[in-house]
């Protein structure tokens, strides 16, 4: 192969990790291009596992802003504690989950106990 294919190859390579976010899920990253307002990304559904994803941003990484955010493991809704986030579901970004919802009135008691939020004594999220 030739030295001047070789560092083409190189730098396109680099072009392209500048242009990709890793982002764990569920998550939105928010990417503006210069001077315009912000738009919320989930990770490319080509590029993303049920962990992580990638998500695309500005094809001249220089000019413009990204940033990353997870997603809370429950919403609080009208109708009461749900346990999927409502911009993850528009984007099928939620990992596979069971989908529950408590409403307000039989809500006795909330606490969290390490990483898990207990709702009445049982795990939530």
């Amino acid at each position: 192969m030739n030295e001047n294919l070789l560092l083409v190859a190189v730098l396109f390579g680099l072009y392209v990790t500048d242009c990709l976010l890793p982002v764990a899920r569920p998550s939105v990253t928010f990417v503006r291009w210069w001077g315009r307002r912000f738009a919320a990304r989930p990770p490319h559904p080509v590029l993303r596992t049920m962990d992580a994803g990638l998500t695309p941003l500005n094809p001249l990484p220089p000019l413009g802003e990204a940033y990353s955010c997870p997603l809370p493991p429950f919403t609080l809704d009208e109708d009461g504690l749900r346990t999927i986030n409502p911009l993850a579901a528009e984007a099928g970004d939620d990992p596979v989950r069971e989908l529950r919802l408590i409403p307000w009135d039989q809500i006795t008691r909330v606490e969290a106990d390490k990483r898990k939020v207990m709702v009445n004594g049982e795990e939530f999220a």
